[in-house]
């Protein structure tokens, strides 16, 4: 008898459990009363709190200093301009991921900000890296990286 207790108490240990916590952040923004929504479901207008959930199981002290390995949920969260604002405002989004910040966070979302565009040509000068030869970025990359509106077809 005794031995199968001890070889369901390791089963048990070895396996792990999982769980999860529930992240609470809170969301602001300018204008107030943008909606809200995360993962494309609309969960209130600013200001509001959310709440994320990040995974978690055990798997030891042996693998983790803590004995937990925490999954890597992402959320987007994206705040719209109001439906009855008279100026000109532009949507953001952000990626959270809440494994990351565990007790919470705030996001503030400023729908007042223009797009931003490059003011001179990029410059692709390979070999001028300090530790030997660059690799070349093809422009079209490098063109991608510095606008930060999507591309119109």
């Amino acid at each position: 008898m005794r031995p199968i207790v001890l070889l369901c108490f390791v089963v048990v240990v070895s396996t792990g459990c999982a769980t999860k916590i529930t992240v609470p952040y809170e969301v602001t923004s300018v204008p107030s009363g943008a909606p809200v929504e995360v993962n494309g479901v609309h969960l209130g207008n600013t200001p509001t709190q959310i709440y994320l959930d990040a995974s978690k199981r055990w798997v030891g002290v042996y693998v983790a200093p803590d004995g937990w390995a925490y999954g890597n949920e992402t959320y987007r969260v994206t705040a719209y301009p109001p439906p009855d604002s008279k100026e000109t405002l532009r949507s953001q989004t952000k990626v959270v991921r809440p494994q990351e910040t565990l007790q919470g966070g705030a996001l503030f979302f400023d729908l007042t900000l223009e797009s931003v565009r490059p003011t001179q040509p990029i410059e692709n000068r390979p070999n001028h890296c300090r530790h030997g030869p660059c690799p070349q970025i093809p422009d079209s990359l490098a063109i991608a990286i510095l606008h930060d509106s999507p591309r119109r077809r």
